[in-house]
């Protein structure tokens, strides 16, 4: 599994956990008049994407899955290359504004260890 963008590469050194999560989002938009009616309006926009859990990341890791989404692709800013572990690749943006991890250890050297999930929009 890496992320590519331009020349930039991220390539964790641990797999995430399979299966990982098809996430399939249809875009409405939903609201209630003030007689009590609920509208909903559909757009003709399906997004899909893929959610990766890490269970045990290394510290190293960590920083630069950080690093990667503050720093290189601007959060949800930029659209990058996601190569899974078949080779096959697909051009992504992060699904949210926020990376949710958790220190979960530490590993035999002392470094902290660390769990959570990434969020991937696939972008036609």
């Amino acid at each position: 599994m890496k992320f590519v963008y331009g020349s930039d590469v991220f390539e964790p050194t641990v797999k995430h956990s399979y299966p990982y999560p098809e996430l399939i989002k249809l875009v409405q938009v939903k609201d209630t008049t003030a007689s009590g009616t609920t509208h909903v309006e559909t757009f003709d926009v399906v997004i899909t994407g893929r959610t990766l859990k890490f269970e045990e990341m290394p510290h190293d890791d960590y920083q630069g899955l950080i690093d990667w989404f503050l720093n290189i692709v601007d959060g949800m800013g930029e659209v990058f290359e996601f190569y899974d572990d078949a080779g096959d690749f697909y051009n992504v943006r992060f699904a949210s504004e926020k990376i949710s991890f958790s220190m979960i250890g530490a590993s035999v050297d002392d470094e902290p260890v660390w769990a959570g999930t990434v969020a991937l929009e696939v972008v036609p």
